[in-house]
């Protein structure tokens, strides 16, 4: 065993299975104290050239980087074990000592992620937020000894605005992407600021990290039924907004008066056979579903506890 198969952190073990049996694939996870496994095997599909884990944070933030035979790095949660690859053409890459930044030598030149957590959320962010030296060509199977200190370039604005939407904290979000002039991201944490409870916040903070299912069930379980429809409407997802309408016997005027707004912009006709069948059997009346929508507006903000974002 050499230290490209094995990965420390004050508190987890992660070990690269070598031989016939695994061919290089497996990697398992060991509790530091105790000696004893820590969830299944992490299975990759190609053969794990070596394996590093992240240093700061607690066990259930830790994170593991491998390099496959491709040359490719991949960093995986170790609880959630979804891979998501960061590069390719990778020679050597090192987690920073006391943060989790993260160091490559990507192409022969060196690349910082500051944030590398951003891959699972937005990839056009995780360009923004890491530092490329592109001057400086460190030849063919160079590597990265010591990672330590800090840098400072005009990506830092970036990895601040990963960083607060991953902690939530929408003012700081809000100043940061108005820096690196995303106008989008910009007009969307204005629009979140805006919703007037928490689990409204929450579920449209799942839906930006892509897990619409995750906002969903945030929104059902808080009771707010209609803005979980609304939800998928807004995705297309025009089964699933029937199924919840259906489940809950509620707005499936609104589901069918959405479908039939959407269909008349696209010049379409309707093709599903379930929207089919409801048009010929429920009344649609445009102002009662504009009404039943503010409606429940005005009962979402007056829900006991109910604020609009300002810390």
């Amino acid at each position: 065993m050499n230290q490209q198969m094995l990965g420390l952190s004050n508190d987890t073990i992660a070990v690269l299975e070598v031989g016939a049996q695994s061919g290089g694939t497996t990697v398992r996870f060991f509790d530091a104290a105790q000696g004893r496994p820590i969830g299944e095997p992490f299975q990759h599909s190609l053969e794990i050239k070596e394996i590093q884990l992240s240093q700061v944070g607690t066990s259930t933030e830790r994170q593991l980087i491998l390099i496959d035979r491709n040359r490719d790095l991949y960093i995986v949660g170790i609880m959630k074990r979804q891979p998501a690859k960061l590069a390719s053409m990778v020679d050597s890459a090192l987690w920073h000592n006391t943060t989790g930044m993260l160091a490559a030598l990507v192409d022969q030149k060196l690349t910082v992620w500051y944030y590398p957590n951003e891959v699972f959320v937005d990839k056009e962010m995780l360009a923004k937020s890491r530092f490329v030296k592109a001057d400086a060509e460190f030849g063919k199977a160079a590597h990265i000894q010591v990672f330590t200190g800090h840098l400072q370039d005009p990506s830092m604005w970036a990895t601040l605005a990963s960083m607060a939407m991953a902690n939530k904290e929408l003012n700081t979000a809000e100043a940061a992407f108005a820096e690196v002039d995303e106008v989008d991201k910009l007009h969307f944490v204005m629009k979140l600021k805006q919703v007037p409870h928490e689990e409204g916040r929450n579920a449209e903070l799942a839906l930006y990290r892509r897990k619409p299912d995750e906002a969903e069930a945030i929104l059902i379980q808080a009771g707010l039924t209609y803005r979980a429809i609304k939800l998928n409407i807004k995705l297309f997802r025009w089964d699933r907004a029937l199924d919840l309408a259906q489940q809950y016997n509620q707005h499936i005027d609104t589901v069918l008066w959405y479908r039939q707004r959407y269909l008349s912009c696209a010049n379409g006709e309707e093709s599903n056979e379930r929207f089919i069948e409801l048009n010929d059997k429920v009344a649609i009346d445009e102002q009662h579903v504009r009404q039943h929508i503010q409606e429940e507006k005005t009962a979402e903000a007056e829900r006991p506890g109910a604020k609009r974002y300002v810390s």
